[in-house]
Formats: C-alpha cells, sequence, structure tokens
C-alpha cells in the first residue's frame, strides 16, 4: 500500500487548498460492516473526471460514497483528497467535497432560504453569490417550503447545498433516480456544467440509469460484492460508435447474476 502524503496545511487554509486542487486517490480501501466488508478499493480520480458508479444492490456504491465523503468514522488502507488523508482532516475536509444523497434531509417546514443557509454555517468557503445564481439556474423560488417542494425540486435544492460551497470533489447518490425526465435531463446538463476539465471539479455519480452514463460519464467503474471489478473508459462501451447503454446492462446484469 503506497503512503498517503503527509498533509500539514497551514492553519485555517485546508478549506481554500481542497476547493482548489482536486484529486482523490483511493489506496487498499477497506470498509467493514458485520455481513458485508467494501475494497480493497484501489484507484484515482483526477481532477474534473466524471466518473459513474454501477453495480447491483448491495454491491457497496453508497458505502464507498459514504467513505469517500467522510462520512465513515472508521476504515483501513487511505483516502487522500488534494494530498490530504481524510481522517486526518475531518471535518474540515468537507469544504472540499459536496454530496448529494439519495434524501435532502430538511425540517419540512423550513423554506429553502433557510435551509441553504442553515448548510451554509458548515463550510467557509460557501458562496452566497453562486448559491443565487444556482437558484435561479434552476428556478427554485426560495421562498417555498422543503415539505411541499416536488421530488425534483427538492433534488435541485440538494445539489445547490452541494456546489455552493464550491468543492472540487462531488459525490452523487442515485440522484436521478424516480424523477421526471425533463428534470432529469435539467439535473444531467446542470452536472455536466459545473465539472470536467475547465472547472477541475470531479464528479463519482451512481446510478441505475444507464443512458444517464452515455451522457454523463467520462469513465465508468462496477462494484460487485464490495470489490471493483471494471475500471474503463466510456469509450471502451462503445466500441463500433453504438450507445454504450446495451454493453452496460448486460455487464451490470453479469454482476447481479454473480450477486445472488
Amino acid at each position: 500500500m503506497t503512503a498517503p502524503t503527509r498533509c500539514v496545511p497551514p492553519a485555517g487554509t485546508l478549506e481554500r487548498s481542497a476547493s482548489r486542487q482536486g484529486g482523490l486517490q483511493l489506496d487498499e480501501l477497506v470498509v467493514r460492516y458485520p455481513r458485508f466488508t467494501l475494497g480493497p478499493l484501489s484507484l484515482a480520480v483526477s481532477p474534473g473526471e466524471r466518473v459513474a458508479l454501477l453495480g447491483a444492490n448491495g454491491s457497496g456504491k453508497s458505502s464507498m460514497l459514504r467513505a469517500v465523503g467522510g462520512r465513515v468514522a472508521a476504515y483501513e488502507g487511505s483516502i487522500t483528497l488534494s494530498g490530504c488523508e481524510l481522517r486526518e482532516f475531518v471535518p474540515g475536509i468537507r469544504a472540499g467535497i459536496g454530496v448529494l444523497g439519495e434524501s435532502v434531509p430538511a425540517y419540512q417546514t423550513m423554506s429553502v432560504r433557510a435551509y441553504l443557509r442553515f448548510v451554509g454555517r458548515f463550510f467557509p468557503t460557501w458562496d452566497v453569490g453562486w448559491m443565487a445564481e444556482l437558484l435561479d439556474r434552476f428556478r427554485v423560488d426560495p421562498a417555498l417550503s422543503m415539505g411541499g417542494l416536488s421530488k425534483g425540486t427538492r433534488v435541485k435544492v440538494g445539489l445547490i447545498a452541494a456546489l455552493a460551497h464550491r468543492p472540487s470533489l462531488l459525490l452523487l447518490d442515485e440522484p436521478t433516480s424516480g424523477i421526471d425526465p425533463s428534470v432529469r435531463d435539467e439535473l444531467i446538463e446542470a452536472i455536466r456544467e459545473v465539472s470536467g476539465p475547465l472547472t477541475r471539479r470531479a464528479v463519482i455519480y451512481s446510478t441505475h440509469i444507464l443512458e444517464d452514463v452515455e451522457h454523463m460519464a467520462d469513465r465508468v467503474l462496477v462494484l460487485a460484492h464490495g470489490a471493483l471489478e471494471v475500471d474503463a473508459p466510456l469509450r471502451d462501451f462503445r466500441p463500433t460508435g453504438a450507445s454504450p447503454s446495451r454493453t452496460l446492462a448486460q455487464l451490470v446484469r453479469r454482476e447481479e447474476s454473480h450477486e445472488c
């Protein structure tokens, strides 16, 4: 296992350095649960990469995203972002990570504005101006109650909360599942706009919707039994120039059959 780079930034600068640099490295990452083990996983995600994370239910996708997002208390191996080992700098290093989970937790009576203000207090790099631009971009009224939002609008608010502190790494766990196709297309377009080589913001995107992979990803990871079975560029799944969805579907079905 490669030893992680020792990261000792000057006091108060970790949040700024994490959000500017990017670059994720997993070295022999293992997370153990009573009935499931994730890993060992070793991989690197470069600044600006868009990575799709696929696999059957229970394959370890959410566990991997929780670990990378600093939501796992104990793990083996190392997780480094911008050269900083995650366990040494949680919660500070979270300023460089934006997370959108399968649900957006908030008091139902909170307004969108109040919810975003609450989240913003946890991030020194929170950009109120960009938050306002994102609200306008998604056509979300900040006066609306969180409890009255449609699922699609609630996901939009969650994405704004994940982006407003300008993270270098964006982690998305099934963000487009069960929402209207037009809203799904809008989210995919927005994710492409805020990630990639121009912004140097990397994104790891867990999904079961293979059409999303075609429009968003540069690279595909497939997990099975907690192990990384496939790590390949998207172009490898379109050898004839056709849509890669069928190839990806066959691959995921094969891994699902191995899970049973």
